[in-house]
C-alpha cells in the first residue's frame, strides 16, 4: 500500500495542477480534457484516502455551525433532511479558499432524535435560515445561498423574499423519487398505518480539514411521518412561488439521483424567474453528490459560477449538458 501511495501521489498533483491551468487558459476542447482530469483526480485522490478511516459516530461534530474565510462576499450553505452542517464542510472549504466567506447552519430539529425531528416545521426551518441570511447581509458585501436536497428547497425560498446575490441548488427534491411517483397518496397511506419510517443510512467519506473518516447520514433510523409530511408542504408552496424567483440561479443535478426526480432540474429552469439560470447534469452520481464521484466537478461548478460576474449579461437558462462528457465551463 506504502508503495502505491508514493507512485500514486505525485501522479495526482500532476492531474490536479494540469486540470487548473487548462481550465483557466485553455480552448474549449483543452478545457473539456482539463476537466476530465479533474474528474480522475478526485476519483484517485479519494479512493486512496478512503482505506482504513474510520466511521464518525460523534453528532456533535455533524452539528457544528461553521464560519470559514474572511473574504467581502458571503456565502450561506444549507444542509439536507437528516443531516447537519458537515455535509455542507467540504464545499464551503473549497469557496472560502476561493475568497469567499462561508458559514454552515444548523436546521433546527437535526442531528438529534426522531422526536427532535417531530417537533419542528418547515417554517422553523424557513425562520432559521432566513434569520442567518439577515446576519449575513448586514455585514457583507453580498450573500449568495447554497441548499442541497431540502436546503435547496429552503435557498430557493428565500430567493422568493429576498435578491440574493446568487441561488445555488444542489438536488432539490421538487419531485419525490420520479415525476410520476404518488407521493401525496403514499403519504396518505402511510400515516395512516405508521407514525414513523425507517430510513436507509449510508457511510459517505469526508476529509475535511483534520477531520477524515465516513459519515453515516441520514443521522436518524427513522423520520417521523410528521417530518416527511412537512418536506411534502413545503415541496408544495415552493412549487408555487417559483417564478417570484428573479436571482443568478444555477441548478445543480445527478441524472442518476433516486431521491429527488431529475425532472425536478427541469421544473426549476422552467418554473423559476430568473433571467440568469444553468443547469448543470453529473452522469455518475448518487443524490449525495457531495460526497460521490463527480465531488471535484460539483465543487469546480460552484466556484466557477459563484466567481462569475453577472455583468457579462443574464444566460437566459443555459444548459451545460453532460458536465463530465462534454467538459462544458460554466462562464
Amino acid at each position: 500500500m506504502q508503495i502505491i501511495q508514493r507512485i500514486s501521489l505525485p501522479f495526482l498533483t500532476l492531474c490536479s495542477s494540469f486540470a487548473n491551468v487548462t481550465l483557466a487558459r485553455g480552448t474549449k476542447i483543452v478545457r473539456r480534457i482539463g476537466l476530465n482530469f479533474l474528474d480522475l483526480y478526485g476519483s484517485l485522490s479519494t479512493a486512496l484516502s478512503r482505506r482504513q478511516r474510520p466511521v464518525i459516530e460523534d453528532l456533535a461534530l455533524y452539528s457544528e455551525e461553521f464560519t470559514l474565510g474572511k473574504g467581502p462576499r458571503a456565502c450561506l450553505l444549507i444542509h439536507g433532511l437528516g443531516c447537519g452542517p458537515i455535509q455542507m464542510k467540504e464545499l464551503a472549504e473549497h469557496l472560502s479558499l476561493a475568497g469567499f466567506t462561508t458559514r454552515g447552519i444548523l436546521l433546527p430539529g437535526h442531528c438529534s432524535s426522531p422526536e427532535a425531528l417531530e417537533g419542528v416545521s418547515w417554517q422553523d426551518w424557513e425562520e432559521k435560515v432566513e434569520r442567518e441570511y439577515m446576519k449575513l447581509k448586514g455585514e457583507y458585501r453580498s450573500v449568495s445561498v447554497i441548499g442541497f436536497s431540502v436546503g435547496g428547497l429552503l435557498a430557493l425560498r428565500l430567493g422568493t423574499k429576498h435578491a440574493l446575490d446568487k441561488i445555488i441548488s444542489l438536488g432539490a427534491p421538487l419531485f419525490i423519487i420520479r415525476e410520476y411517483f404518488p407521493f401525496k397518496k403514499l403519504l396518505f397511506i402511510t400515516e395512516k398505518l405508521f407514525s414513523r419510517i425507517k430510513t436507509v443510512r449510508k457511510k459517505w467519506f469526508i476529509q475535511s480539514g483534520e477531520l477524515s473518516g465516513f459519515l453515516r447520514f441520514p443521522t436518524v433510523s427513522h423520520y417521523p411521518i410528521a417530518t416527511i409530511k412537512a418536506m411534502g408542504e413545503l415541496i408544495r408552496i415552493t412549487k408555487v412561488d417559483l417564478e417570484r424567483i428573479k436571482s443568478p440561479l444555477l441548478v445543480v443535478h445527478s441524472r442518476k439521483d433516486m431521491v429527488a426526480a431529475p425532472f425536478s432540474a427541469f421544473y426549476i429552469m422552467h418554473y423559476a424567474g430568473s433571467q440568469d439560470k444553468r443547469l448543470v447534469w453529473l452522469n455518475r452520481s448518487d443524490h449525495l453528490m457531495m460526497f460521490d464521484k463527480e465531488k471535484a466537478l460539483l465543487f469546480h461548478a460552484v466556484k466557477e459560477f459563484m466567481e462569475r460576474d453577472t455583468k457579462e449579461g443574464p444566460s437566459l437558462g443555459k444548459v451545460v449538458p453532460h458536465l463530465v462528457a462534454e467538459g462544458a465551463p460554466i462562464a
